[in-house]
């Protein structure tokens, strides 16, 4: 059978963060309401993200990008994206469809920042590309990164959702990370079983396709490992024990950008992946639910603004369940401390904003959980940012008042420290979480402030 080029390049792409072509039927299931789409504008409105307007700057003849002899374009690529060597994650399962050039010794390497996720893969001429955009969720490029003269984006769309909008992404255009158990060829042994990966995966569930690299990690996990014989994992790393580096003879590492495929920025791929899908959700489902507010409405008779009380539990509930991830609710405790690669680690750290006493919300635990404060530090991100205002205020309000109350749900896990210290994080750097009220029976329907 002969492939379509955008599709090829579009699988390869869509599991920069996924490890696992789906199977037509898992992938179609639970798709995005093909109105929700057409409300959201998915396939006519322009992206507005940081790949977009490099993708503008090359066409009009303003390249920032220059060419190495070892990586061509992708060097400067990450840099201009914002982008960190440090969070190199290596996939080496043949689950996209250029498994023609992943295997063991030559993997698939993943780069991330917030939002965006890079795929390369030595041998091959395209670098996948795929960013969690704050109005249309996922949205997949391929980029031409070597046999041209001028580097180039092209955005994917159909093909694309074909695997990436479904019950894998939250039922909305996004990604997801997955663990698989591959033979020590790469080929995946399908009928073991896999598992989508989420803060509340245990740890011995997850990593399987991926190398993972550590420090003093005594941690069992399906990493590292293949399938042999009838059963079992053997893994050739000495028993699920993580090393600081990959072996030289394993994998021609100058083929890379790093010698790690660090565990921490694992975890931080998996928690974010599942964040900026339920971001997406809120506001395909908020978008939804108002479209069909005005519709109702109208009909009724109803004042412009005043929504229907179907129309509110609605949005309640999609962004109860965001919140329940941003707080990590059913994180998965650690099994014993973590310890990653110290570049990765301060890398991730010392972006995004800090109260005047130097407090973030990406600094990490590592003992007995990811992050020190359990809320995501994705509430600073452009996709929380821009959700709709009737969601975003709402969530403001449950935020603070999860702060203030000593008995709510969502932070039944945080001590009074904790709590404080996260208010105050807030309080510094959103000026929505300032002017919240604590009480959600004071939440207003328009929203806090104007968008």
């Amino acid at each position: 059978m002969r492939l379509n080029k955008s599709i090829v390049a579009c699988a390869a792409l869509g599991i920069a963060v996924l490890p696992l072509i789906a199977t037509t039927t898992e992938a179609r299931s639970a798709r995005s309401d093909e109105r929700a789409l057409d409300a959201i504008g998915y396939f006519t409105k322009t992206p507005t993200n940081k790949v977009e307007r490099l993708s503008d700057a090359i066409k009009a003849g303003k390249n920032p990008l220059t060419n190495d002899s070892r990586f061509a374009y992708l060097p400067t690529l990450l840099r201009t994206l914002g982008i960190n060597a440090s969070t190199q994650s290596m996939v080496f399962s043949k689950t996209s469809l250029q498994i023609a050039h992943i295997s063991p010794s030559n993997p698939r390497a993943l780069y991330f920042s917030d939002d965006i996720y890079i795929g390369y893969i030595p041998g091959s001429d395209i670098v996948e590309v795929s960013v969690a955009d704050p109005v249309l969720g996922g949205v997949f490029y391929t980029f031409k990164n070597r046999g041209s003269s001028a580097p180039s984006f092209n955005r994917q769309t159909y093909e694309c959702l074909q695997c990436h909008d479904g019950a894998l992404t939250n039922g909305v255009p996004g990604h997801t990370v997955r663990s698989v158990h591959p033979y020590p060829d790469g080929q995946v042994d399908f009928s073991s079983g896999t598992h989508i990966i989420s803060d509340a995966t245990p740890h011995s569930e997850r990593f399987g396709g991926w190398w993972v690299t550590g420090k003093h990690l005594a941690l069992n996990h399906e990493g590292n490992a293949f399938v042999r014989g009838s059963g079992g994992m053997d893994n050739p790393l000495r028993a699920n024990r993580t090393p600081e580096k990959l072996p030289a003879g394993m994998i021609d590492l100058k083929d890379y950008m790093s010698g790690t495929s660090d565990v921490v920025a694992q975890l931080i791929l998996q928690h974010q992946t599942v964040v900026h899908n339920r971001i997406t959700a809120v506001t395909f489902g908020t978008t939804l639910a108002l479209a069909d507010d005005a519709s109702i409405g109208e009909s009724l008779g109803n004042k412009p603004g005043e929504l229907l009380g179907s129309t509110l539990s609605r949005i309640r509930s999609s962004c109860d369940t965001l919140l329940e991830t941003l707080f990590f609710v059913d994180e998965a405790p650690f099994p014993a401390p973590i310890d990653g690669n110290k570049r990765t680690m301060i890398d991730f750290v010392k972006q995004g904003p800090r109260d005047p006493n130097q407090q973030t919300l990406r600094q990490l635990d590592l003992r007995t959980r990811l992050f020190r404060y359990r809320l995501s530090f994705l509430v600073h991100s452009d996709g929380f940012r821009q959700m709709p205002l009737q969601a975003r205020s709402y969530c403001w309000i449950r935020i603070k008042a999860a702060l203030t109350n000593t008995d709510d749900r969502l932070t039944a896990k945080l001590d009074a420290s904790e709590r404080k210290t996260i208010h105050e994080i807030l309080h510094a750097t959103e000026r929505e979480f300032r002017d919240a009220p604590t009480d959600i029976h004071q939440w207003k329907p328009v929203g806090l402030t104007s968008k």
